[in-house]
């Protein structure tokens, strides 16, 4: 079972999740290319890949209005619920927002042509093969 202090950090990650995923607020990219962070009225939060490889393990950090580390969470995969999960579509989220990746694929897909439309699954070829 996780500690009180442990529930709170994990509550604070899904709802980071949800807000991100709702554009209440937005991630900025830090002086590590792996790392965000989200600054909320002198508190801040950074998310960060601890490997600075983008990938697992992240590393979550709660910062006091100076930038002091207040509290860390680190993801580690053994506890039964799904804290892992939760800080990767964190990490990712914050990176998407901090990119700003979504609106830079629009301009290139704006000025790219469409792809040729598929036609209806009842007009496509049958085939006697098995399909593997």
């Amino acid at each position: 079972m996780a500690s009180y202090g442990s529930q709170r950090l994990i509550e604070l990650v899904k709802r980071l999740v949800i807000a991100t995923a709702n554009e209440r607020i937005e991630w900025q990219q830090t002086d590590d290319p792996t790392g965000f962070v989200c600054v909320f009225d002198g508190p801040s939060v950074q998310i960060r890949s601890e490997d600075a490889d983008g990938a697992y393990p992240y590393i979550l950090q709660v910062m006091d209005n100076y930038g002091n580390v207040i509290e860390s969470f680190r993801s580690n995969g053994r506890d039964p619920w799904d804290e892992d999960d939760s800080m990767a579509e964190l990490y990712e989220r914050a990176r998407r927002s901090a990119t700003n990746v979504d609106d830079i694929i629009d301009t290139i897909l704006s000025d790219l042509p469409p792809l040729p439309p598929q036609p209806p699954q009842a007009m496509r070829q049958f085939s006697d093969e098995p399909p593997f």
